[in-house]
């Protein structure tokens, strides 16, 4: 079909009317048409110019993928006002690289994804509000750069998404917030490569602008500078994740700091507001916040006494923290992967809670005679968490008490102590607790032992036992202090032997001698449990 003539008087119209017509080149809609059927001219191969002028009652409606998929469509003329246009109404639209929208009341999603627009201008938008502005308008299209009207007050979701051609963003001075997604570029499936936009060096938030949205400008990755202004209230999730954001000054009037609100970016210094608006002492933490950046130094402000879960997570140049006077409470995460981080003598006094991993392999990248801790103290007013202090650089344990409150292998893998002493009042060492210590040489085992828990000693390899009157690495549950031990947890010690000719037992566990009790017994008379793998 190379042309149509409508009919002057109205008819009723149904859905994919020309759909997938070829040789059609130019459509004018008449006069009577107020709404444009859904798919009715989509899928036109050879579809350049759509004109709606004649609709002048200020009715039309463009209806769901009404002109989507043509290649070729590179001109489409509105009148002054319509009532909406539909969902994705001219999607891929490859050759339509300027748009002048109507005066209406509805755009709808994605009404303009993955067209050919180069550039939106102020005038490019209509005089008065539009009420409704659905997500992904202007999305995976080629925008160089847009403006923003002076009547917008939030920036729609979405709405140039995957645009990594954009460079530059005009906001207007009355806005107060930036939806979700908004300039994100994040893949669109599961498998599709991520898209990145590194033309995108600065952006000019408002001084008006409260609140950023979750991952509203993700993977600008150059994006270098960015001043936020005090009375922004809430940075949600990812809202810059995988920035090259170099420093940022956090405002007094933050309420809301969102998960990996700034991670990934190339900060070297953070600046956190000494004290916080209207009174408050506290701010709604996520987590991840500043997770996987190179600062050298962080300073906690002294209402900053709950560190946030994976707050600094993987920074791995993070050298030294100032901690708040009366910090209590260090998340799960918090510091995983500071390899250069150092605390000097010990955590704040105040602390009574490490959370699970919080600072696994700290101080890691350190020189041999240098540690994440000097010396870790372990007492009645502490809970921690599973493996807190994995594969730490720590430079001695000690426990201050025997009412201690502590999880599985929060030592496991600490590869720089040599020795450790037991308090006699200890009954119970604790599961995993010096798993994987490949330095510790020799143990003051306490008076009273009577559990040794599970992977306890696993992998200490150079541990001597020190234990029995025959030679070699004797494991002697006869005599003191093992003479007292009922339970012997799973793989106990496994792994922890050093002997030029080691015997293989069955179980794979590779020891000297072990002597059992002929009675299997304890000294007590109690009746040995013996885990997997000893």
């Amino acid at each position: 079909i190379s042309s149509i003539t409508f009919q002057t008087e109205k008819v009723n119209l149904g859905t994919n009317l020309f759909d997938g017509v070829t040789s059609l080149t130019k459509v004018i809609i008449p006069a009577w048409m107020e709404s444009v059927p859904a798919y009715a001219f989509a899928n036109e191969t050879d579809l350049a110019e759509i004109d709606f002028t004649a609709v002048t009652s200020g009715n039309l409606a463009v209806r769901d993928y009404a002109v989507s998929n043509c290649p070729l469509l590179a001109k489409v003329s509105f009148p002054d006002k319509i009532r909406r246009i539909n969902d994705y109404a001219f999607r891929s639209a490859t050759s339509l690289t300027s748009v002048k929208l109507p005066e209406m009341s509805y755009l709808g999603n994605g009404a303009f994804r993955l067209s050919g627009i180069t550039k939106i201008a102020k005038s490019d938008w209509p005089a008065v509000n539009i009420t409704i502005i659905g997500d992904l308008v202007f999305a995976e299209t080629p925008l160089s750069s847009i403006e923003f009207p002076d009547w917008m007050t939030k920036v729609p979701n979405a709405i140039c998404r995957n645009c990594v051609e954009l460079a530059s963003i005009s906001f207007p001075d009355n806005l107060t917030s930036i939806g979700y997604n908004a300039f994100a570029n994040h893949p669109m499936k599961k498998d599709d490569p991520i898209p990145i936009n590194n033309v995108l060096t600065e952006v000019h938030i408002p001084e008006t602008v409260t609140e950023i949205g979750s991952y509203a400008f993700e993977n600008n990755r150059g994006l270098t500078q960015l001043t936020l202004h005090e009375g922004l209230e809430i940075l949600d999730n990812a809202c810059f994740l995988d920035c090259r954001i170099k420093s940022i000054v956090i405002p007094s009037t933050i309420k809301k700091l969102g998960h990996a609100a700034f991670c990934g970016n190339e900060m070297e210094s953070v600046t956190m507001p000494s004290t916080l608006s209207d009174g408050r002492t506290s701010i709604k933490f996520s987590t991840m916040v500043f997770a996987g950046n190179p600062m050298e130094t962080f300073y906690f402000p002294d209402w900053l006494t709950v560190i946030p879960s994976s707050f600094l997570m993987n920074c791995g140049k993070l050298r030294s923290v100032r901690f708040a006077p009366n910090t209590t409470d260090i998340q799960a995460f918090a510091f995983q992967n500071a390899y250069m981080l150092s605390v000097g003598g010990s955590l704040p006094e105040t602390v009574t809670h490490i959370g699970e991993e919080a600072f696994a392999r700290g101080g890691l990248g350190l020189p041999y005679d240098q540690f994440f801790i000097n010396k870790l103290e372990i007492g009645p007013d502490v809970q921690i968490d599973d493996k807190a202090f994995q594969y730490a650089r720590i430079g001695a344990l000690e426990f201050t008490s025997c009412d201690y409150n502590i999880g599985n292998m929060i030592l496991s893998g600490v590869t720089s102590i040599k020795s450790v002493s037991f308090p006699d009042c200890m009954t119970e060492i604790p599961n995993g607790i010096c798993m994987g210590w490949t330095s510790l040489t020799t143990v003051k085992w306490p008076a009273n032992l009577k559990s040794i828990g599970a992977r306890a000693f696993r992998n200490c390899i150079n541990l001597d036992l020190d234990n029995g009157t025959e030679e070699g690495n004797v494991l002697d549950m006869t005599k003191f202090p093992f003479n007292q031990v009922q339970e012997w947890g799973d793989f106990a010690f496994s792994g922890s032997v050093n002997m030029e000719a080691p015997t293989k037992r069955p179980d794979g566990n590779t020891i000297t001698k072990v002597i059992w009790p002929e009675n299997g017994k304890n000294a007590a008379g109690e009746d040995l449990i013996i885990g997997r793998g000893l």
